[in-house]
């Protein structure tokens, strides 16, 4: 499940874009599991992205992403949203991971937020969940320090997505996370050249 804080991510369009690369790539890792996401603009409505219809799926991503920019509401709520995660994750029967995505904001209060996330956070970890951090910017003091917390509090890890260094350490780790008997990316690509076959594909960063 991703948490976006739409506020802080779509402030501009290399962000955007970076969402857009982010959901692509969790939904090309595992394609076999759902993926969700929960906008802050509207944490009761998640969105469900499936790679069933592999032609549509980076149009129905850039469909939500323009979606979200078009909605200014000021009624967000991150409370809500992470609230709504552990809910749906709950009622799946499944195990599941959080990933909250966020940016440098002054849109946001990260210590404030830091206060009222806590609860919450707590759920997940009682139900065993882990919330890991995503930033896709430049960091700043308040929004790093967030992050560390709320990833401390429920066993996650902090991922800066701002540069494609960024983007591969993250899909390393996820598919280690995935293959525990994998040592990531480097292994799994190496392992499809020795069967002779050929993996192809497109990111845009």
């Amino acid at each position: 499940v991703l948490v976006v804080d739409s506020h802080a991510v779509l402030d501009s369009p290399i962000m955007r874009e970076r969402l857009v690369t982010l959901m692509g790539l969790l939904s090309g890792i595992d394609d076999s599991a759902d993926l969700y996401v929960i906008s802050s603009f509207d944490p009761v409505n998640p969105v469900l992205i499936t790679s069933n219809a592999k032609e549509s799926l980076m149009k129905n991503i850039f469909g939500l992403v323009n979606d979200m920019s078009d909605d200014f509401s000021t009624n967000a709520s991150l409370v809500d949203a992470l609230n709504e995660s552990h809910s749906l994750i709950k009622a799946s029967k499944s195990t599941g991971r959080v990933y909250f995505v966020t940016g440098s904001s002054n849109k946001t209060d990260f210590s404030r937020l830091s206060r009222h996330l806590m609860p919450i956070v707590a759920h997940h970890l009682e139900e065993g969940i882990k919330i890991d951090g995503v930033t896709l910017s430049k960091t700043s003091n308040s929004e790093i320090s967030f992050l560390n917390t709320l990833t401390e509090k429920s066993g996650g890890k902090v991922f800066k997505l701002a540069s494609g260094i960024g983007f591969r350490q993250f899909a390393d780790a996820i598919i280690t996370q995935k293959n525990e008997h994998e040592q990531g990316i480097d292994k799994i690509l190496t392992k499809i050249a020795k069967q002779g076959e050929v993996l192809q594909s497109r990111l845009h960063i």
